[in-house]
């Protein structure tokens, strides 16, 4: 999973290449490399974050 940060965030939803942001931020499953470079030539930062693991209910 990649989280994406918007260079100037704002409050409520922004769309910047085909990516929705919401309060700045915007969490896909996978970017295409060209997509990708595209959003970090206008300041994105992309980092990968990993999907926590659910604790099991007894």
């Amino acid at each position: 999973m990649l989280r994406i940060t918007h260079p100037h965030p704002e409050e409520g939803r922004q769309v910047a290449f085909g990516v929705e942001f919401v309060d700045g931020v915007a969490t896909v499953e996978s970017l295409h490399p060209e997509r990708a470079l595209a959003l970090t030539q206008h300041g994105h930062t992309i980092t990968k974050v990993s999907n926590p693991r659910r604790k099991k209910s007894k």
